[in-house]
């Protein structure tokens, strides 16, 4: 598949039982804010990037939760100059099985930082092992901007 991630709203096709989608991948802002974030891909109104209008994947949000703070410990221990943060969701594809999308951003300089890149690769292994495992209470953030400060440090606290 040479598509964008936004683009693979048929990846299911392609395989016969899947339990968990993870999309590793860069990030795009007009602020360039160097960022390792995480969010369910969907649509809450149109589709203007990829999936379907007004349809969200299912949201594995402990494993979500599990990557950011992989993220938020990896970016201490590496000394990385990036925020760690939840993304609202934005974009396809609109699927039907647990989906995250954990990215590097937000300019090509952030996207050649092989550190960074690691931290990020180095989380999302890290919170996919655990996935299924978590007892936590999973619940729904509404409202806020693009990165969603109040939601991402209420989820970091053990």
């Amino acid at each position: 598949m040479n598509e964008e991630s936004v683009q693979a709203q048929n990846i299911t096709d392609f395989f016969a039982s899947l339990e968990l989608i993870v999309f590793i991948s860069r990030h795009s802002s007009i602020s360039r804010t160097p960022t390792l974030s995480v969010h369910t891909p969907g649509n809450l109104s149109e589709a203007k990037l990829g999936g379907i209008p007004r349809k969200v994947s299912i949201s594995p949000a402990n494993t979500m939760r599990d990557v950011l703070k992989a993220m938020m410990r990896f970016k201490e221990e590496m000394q990385l100059d990036y925020e760690v943060s939840y993304e609202c969701t934005h974009h396809g594809p609109s699927l039907n099985v647990p989906t995250i999308l954990a990215e590097l951003g937000s300019s090509p300089k952030q996207w050649k930082d092989l550190k960074a890149a690691e931290a990020v690769a180095h989380a999302t292994v890290e919170a996919v092992i655990k996935f299924g495992e978590s007892q936590a209470t999973a619940v729904l953030g509404i409202g806020g901007p693009h990165y969603n400060r109040k939601f991402t440090s209420n989820s970091v606290r053990k």
